[in-house]
């Protein structure tokens, strides 16, 4: 709509604004549209990364409470053997406190249920490693078993620790 002005000259009016307010709304959606798939794309991608390092983080106290096994089947007379594995243990530790000291920082919560798995462990499968050590090696193969070892109680933590990273892991927040 045009007006006249009083010294005769055509004011624009709302013709001019018409055309410029579908332009402005489709640019600002677009903006829009392209900040949400970006962030979206992002924590995806963070998502997948922390799916990777907690499955990682889970291996180390799986790994450290196989060792009252590993320990117990070593060779009797192979003295290398023995370094070899006393060298491995070591490196689970030093993994698994890595492990408690990155989750604590990457998903605080997690971390905390993480820390609690790897004490209760420690606790539980400590001695009978230590043990391990103290006895001689197995010799026939019906002495590979171990049913007196018991690390059930470890159990009730990997559930702990599993729902946390479920929880942190959700899609939805006020899973969390």
């Amino acid at each position: 709509m045009r007006a006249v002005l009083s010294d005769g000259l055509i004011a624009a009016g709302d013709a001019g604004s018409s055309i410029i307010t579908p332009a402005i709304v489709a640019a600002i959606v677009a903006v829009i549209v392209s900040i949400s798939v970006f962030l979206l794309g992002q924590r995806e991608r963070r998502l997948d990364r922390q799916r990777q390092l907690l499955a990682e983080a889970f291996k180390a106290p799986v790994l450290y409470r196989e060792f009252v096994f590993i320990i117990r089947r070593r060779p009797s007379d192979d003295s290398s053997e023995r370094l070899r594995l006393s060298r491995e243990l070591s490196n689970v530790q030093v993994d698994l406190a890595a492990y408690v000291a990155r989750l604590k920082v990457e998903a605080p919560t997690v971390g905390r249920e993480y820390a609690e798995l790897v004490a209760a462990t420690k606790r539980i499968a400590g001695p009978p490693i230590r043990e391990a050590w103290n006895r001689p090696p197995v010799g026939p193969d019906n002495e590979m078993h171990a049913p007196d070892v018991d690390l059930s109680g470890i159990e009730p933590f990997e559930s702990a620790y599993l729902a946390a990273v479920q929880r942190h892991l959700s899609w939805w927040p006020w899973h969390r």
